[in-house]
């Protein structure tokens, strides 16, 4: 039988964990319909959160007080607050991590920031967008035997490629061979979207670690984020290319948050004379604000985190790139953002904008 994902069980399980009989619960889930969370797809059978299971025991209790079914409904209307947030829980935010020039160390800050945000306890589904050169397996230290490319030629379910990374996050790797797959069907691209849209409703978290550069893939990775993190470093050439990056952007009218993370630096006066010369530019030339997230030190623990193929964070000892790490991840956690705004998911929005465009060779590009 497979797993369903993290966090969610199918009526039987949750028929299991009550000692109730099955077709009890089918008979509650007729009924009390739209006092239960929706269901997620999840392969071979739909899954409810695990908070689903108070609200099957509520039901049930009423039912054994004899209520009539008004007062049932009325009273499973006015659940406590946490029964309630099952049923009305928000879509999952959508971080990418991005840059204009390779090398900047952008995968090793995507992997890192998710341990540190599931450190922080919550949901994170990390996504290789490295459609061509995936590698985030390799530095997470992980076997991935499945992959985005391999959903789509198997017709699988996204719960199977799934792969468990450090510490618990959930990870998804990228393809590779992608030349292969040009001519994908329409009917391949929107299940591939389906599928990646059901992450939405699982994780708190998705971050997704981008190829470099301004490919339609990277901009269609990019729209579809609430945040977009931008690395750059105090090369020159990594500057001018994180701001082609960011025009590119604003060329294609994408509307998501962005803000800068500077890498390799040397001290904290150099991180902000970056993300100032930035801002600036950003600010003058494309009239669009930019956040500063914070910045990272050039330090030989990351060579060896990679070398070892483990995280940083999770390198014994303390080190003060883990440190920038999780202040990001703090303030990521701790802002004003209101996902709950968000109505439709990110996905759907991007498999939508694609439908109405013509197939230039753009679409081939996003699988």
């Amino acid at each position: 039988m497979k797993k369903p994902a993290n966090g969610h069980l199918s009526l039987k399980e949750i028929s299991d964990k009550l000692k109730l009989e099955l077709s009890l619960l089918r008979f509650y889930e007729k009924i009390y319909s739209s006092s239960l969370p929706a269901r997620i797809d999840a392969g071979d059978r739909l899954v409810y959160p695990a908070e689903s299971i108070e609200i099957f025991k509520t039901i049930h209790q009423l039912k054994s007080k004899q209520l009539s079914e008004e007062d049932i409904k009325r009273q499973l209307a006015s659940l406590p607050h946490e029964e309630k947030k099952a049923r009305e829980k928000t879509l999952a935010r959508i971080i990418t991590v991005t840059s204009g020039k390779g090398g900047v160390g952008k995968s090793n800050i995507s992997l890192n920031l998710a341990i540190a945000l599931r450190l922080l306890d919550k949901k994170v589904m990390l996504v290789d967008g490295d459609l061509g050169l995936a590698n985030l397996h390799l530095l997470a230290g992980v076997k991935a035997e499945r992959t985005l490319e391999t959903l789509i030629r198997m017709d699988l379910s996204l719960v199977d490629i799934i792969t468990s990374g450090p510490l618990g996050i959930a990870m998804i790797a990228g393809a590779s061979g992608i030349a292969e797959m040009a001519n994908l069907p329409d009917y391949k691209r929107n299940y591939l979207l389906k599928q990646l849209e059901q992450l939405e409703h699982i994780a708190d978290y998705i971050i997704i670690d981008t190829s470099s550069g301004v490919s339609p893939a990277v901009l269609d990775f990019i729209r579809v984020a609430d945040d977009v993190i931008i690395i750059t470093t105090p090369d020159l050439t990594s500057l001018a290319d994180a701001y082609g990056l960011i025009k590119a952007c604003v060329q294609q009218k994408i509307g998501s948050r962005f803000g800068i993370f500077t890498n390799q630096v040397r001290n904290l006066s150099q991180a902000a004379a970056i993300y100032q010369r930035l801002t600036n530019c950003s600010q003058q030339f494309l009239n669009l604000p930019l956040s500063n997230l914070g910045y990272m030190y050039r330090d030989h623990s990351i060579e060896r985190a990679v070398r070892n193929r483990r995280p940083f964070i999770l390198e014994p000892g303390k080190n003060r790139v883990s440190f920038c790490i999780k202040q990001l991840a703090e303030l990521l956690n701790h802002d004003d953002f209101d996902i709950s705004a968000r109505k439709t998911p990110a996905f759907r929005r991007l498999q939508n904008l694609l439908n109405e465009t013509t197939d230039d060779g753009r679409l081939s590009e996003v699988l």
